[in-house]
C-alpha cells in the first residue's frame, strides 16, 4: 500500500466517528457562568467562570474514581468581578475582568499569577479607584493572547460600537522577585474597524498567524517582520488593498465565542446554536488557492451554550480529550443548564503527529467531493 493510500485508510476508518457530529459528554465539575479555559505550560488546568478563576486538580477518591476539584485563585475582595480570557507568558497567567455595581458603574482589571510561587493567587495589575487606570478604557476586556514580540493583546468586545483589539506592553518583575507586572504601553485598536473587525471576542497567536473570533465569523490575520497587522497589504498585482484577514468561518445570525487554532484550521464555540464547529485549512498544490472545508460540527444544541475549548494535556487528561466549558444563561451560575466544564472524548488522539495529515487528507477528499477542486 503507497504512502497516500495507507493514511487515506485510516482516515476513512477513524475520520468519520471524529467528525460525524457525534460527542459522548461528561460533567468534571461544576463552574459557575464557565468562561475559559488554560492549560498551562507545566500542565495546570485553570478555568475562568463569572466570578471565579479556579485550579482544577484530580484526585482519587474511596472507590478509586478520579474526581476534579475546583480551587479558587481569585482576588477574595473581587465578588462581583466577571473573568474572561487567561494567557500565559513564562511563569506568569494573566486574566481580566469585568467589575459591575449596581448594572451602571464598571471597572475593569487586569490581574495575574506567579505559577512559581507557592500557593499562587491572581493579583491586581490594575487596581480599582486608579483613574490613571486604561484599562477602564475598554467596553469588555475578553479573550487575551500574548503576540510573538511578548504584547498582551486584548479583545474589546463591545455589542454597542465598533472595537477592536488592544496592544499592552508589560514589565514582568525579576525571577524571585516580589511584585505584578506593569503597563509600560497601551494601544487601544491596535487592530480595529480598518481591519474589519466589529466586536472581537476570542483572540489566539499561533506562529506569526493571528486568529480573532469577531461577531458571526473567524478571521484571521498575519504578522509582519516588525510584529504589526498592516491596515493595507498588497494584492498579487502589486496593488494596495484594505487587509481584512482571512475569514475562514462564517454564519449570519451567530455569535462565535472562542476558538481554538489546530493544524492550520481552527475549532470554534457557536454559542446560541449550541455547537462546535472545526474548520480545516487547505491549500490546492495546483493552484496555490486555499480553501476552508468544514470537516466537524455537532448538533444543534449538543452543548448548553459553549464558550471555550481545549485539547488534553498531561497529567490530567491526554489527546483524546475535549475539555469544553458550557456557560448556560449569562450571569446565572446555580442551575444545571451549564455552569460546568465537560469532557468530550475524541477517536483520535489530537497530539499525534499524524493527526494533523489525516485531517488534510479528510479535506482533500471533501473539496473533490464537492467538486471545487480535481482529483489528480
Amino acid at each position: 500500500m503507497n504512502h497516500y493510500n495507507w493514511r487515506a485508510a485510516i482516515a476513512a476508518a477513524i475520520l468519520p466517528p471524529l467528525l460525524g457530529g457525534c460527542l459522548e459528554k461528561q460533567t468534571l465539575v461544576a463552574i459557575p457562568d464557565a468562561e475559559n479555559i488554560l492549560f498551562t505550560a507545566d500542565g495546570q488546568l485553570l478555568v475562568t467562570g463569572g466570578k471565579g478563576i479556579y485550579r482544577i486538580d484530580a484526585h482519587t477518591d474511596a472507590s478509586g474514581e478520579v474526581v476534579y476539584v475546583p480551587t479558587e485563585l481569585s482576588p477574595p475582595q473581587l465578588d462581583s468581578c466577571n473573568y474572561t480570557g487567561m494567557a500565559q507568558h513564562g511563569d506568569w497567567v494573566l486574566t481580566s475582568c469585568v467589575e459591575a455595581r449596581w448594572l451602571v458603574i464598571r471597572n475593569n482589571h487586569l490581574l495575574a499569577a506567579n505559577l512559581s510561587r507557592p500557593d499562587y493567587r491572581f493579583e491586581f495589575v490594575t487596581r480599582r479607584g486608579d483613574t490613571r487606570d486604561p484599562f477602564d478604557a475598554l467596553a469588555i476586556p475578553n479573550g487575551v493572547a500574548f503576540a510573538p514580540d511578548g504584547a498582551l493583546l486584548v479583545a474589546d468586545e463591545n455589542f454597542f460600537a465598533t472595537s477592536g483589539l488592544t496592544r499592552i506592553t508589560l514589565a514582568f518583575p525579576e525571577a524571585g522577585s516580589a511584585g505584578t507586572p506593569q503597563i509600560t504601553g497601551f494601544q487601544r485598536d491596535w487592530i480595529a474597524g480598518e481591519h474589519g473587525l466589529g466586536s472581537p471576542n476570542g483572540v489566539r497567536v499561533v506562529g506569526d498567524q493571528l486568529f480573532i473570533s469577531d461577531g458571526d465569523s473567524v478571521k484571521r490575520f498575519q504578522f509582519d517582520a516588525d510584529g504589526s497587522i498592516p491596515a493595507l497589504v498588497t494584492d498579487r498585482d502589486g496593488n494596495y488593498q484594505t487587509n481584512l484577514g482571512v475569514t475562514l468561518w462564517r454564519e449570519p445570525g451567530a455569535i462565535v465565542d472562542d476558538i481554538m487554532p489546530y493544524c492550520g484550521g481552527v475549532a470554534l464555540t457557536s454559542f446560541l446554536s449550541g455547537r462546535l464547529h472545526y474548520v480545516a485549512s487547505y491549500t490546492d498544490p495546483a493552484t496555490g488557492r486555499e480553501y476552508f472545508p468544514e470537516l466537524y460540527a455537532t448538533p444543534w444544541f449538543a452543548f448548553e451554550n459553549p464558550s471555550a475549548l481545549a485539547i488534553g494535556q498531561d497529567p490530567l487528561f491526554d489527546g483524546e480529550d475535549l475539555l469544553i466549558t458550557e456557560k448556560g444563561v449569562l450571569f446565572e451560575g446555580k442551575s444545571s443548564y451549564g455552569n460546568k466544564l465537560t469532557r468530550a472524548p475524541l477517536s483520535l488522539n489530537l497530539h499525534d503527529p499524524d493527526a494533523c495529515l489525516l485531517i488534510q487528507e479528510e479535506a482533500r477528499e471533501k473539496l473533490i467531493r464537492q467538486g471545487v477542486i480535481s482529483e489528480s
